[in-house]
C-alpha cells in the first residue's frame, strides 16, 4: 500500500470521525477532563506547556488531513458538473467547465450576465422575482 493510498483512507476514515456526534461529546468530556486536571495540578506553567504542546500537534494535524479531504471532494464535484455541463445538449459547456480555473474578473463577469438575465426574467414574470435570494 501506497502512502498516497494510505493519506487517503486515513483522511477519509477521520473526517467522517471528526464530524460525528460522538466526537463533540468526545471532545466536551476532553476539554472538561483537562479543566479538571488543571485544577488539580493548579494550572502550573507545565501543565500548560504540555497540553497546549498537545492540542497543537493534533490541529495541526486535522487542519491537514480536513483540507485534503476537502479538496478531493471538491475537486470530484467539479468533475461530476462539468460531466453534466458535456452531456446536456445546449449547455454552455465552453464557458462553465473548469470555472473554478477562471480568472476572478472572468467569474465575475458571468456573475453579473446571470444577475441581469434573472432580472430580465423577474420583469417578464414578477412571481421568479420571488426566488432571488437578495430579495
Amino acid at each position: 500500500m501506497g502512502i498516497q493510498s494510505l493519506l487517503h483512507r486515513v483522511a477519509g476514515r477521520t473526517s467522517l470521525l471528526i464530524g460525528s456526534a460522538s466526537s463533540a461529546s468526545l471532545a466536551f468530556i476532553l476539554v472538561v477532563g483537562l479543566v479538571a486536571l488543571g485544577l488539580r495540578f493548579g494550572f502550573s506553567d507545565r501543565w500548560l506547556a504540555g497540553v497546549s504542546a498537545a492540542l497543537s500537534v493534533v490541529t495541526f494535524l486535522l487542519v491537514f488531513l480536513l483540507q485534503y479531504r476537502e479538496n478531493r471532494d471538491t475537486a470530484a464535484i467539479q468533475l461530476k458538473l462539468n460531466e453534466l455541463l458535456r452531456a446536456v445538449e445546449g449547455a454552455r459547456e465552453h464557458e462553465f467547465a473548469d470555472l473554478e480555473h477562471m480568472a476572478e474578473q472572468e467569474q465575475e463577469d458571468l456573475s453579473r450576465e446571470h444577475r441581469r438575465h434573472r432580472a430580465r426574467l423577474s420583469e417578464s414574470s414578477p412571481s421568479l422575482a420571488s426566488l432571488d435570494p437578495r430579495a
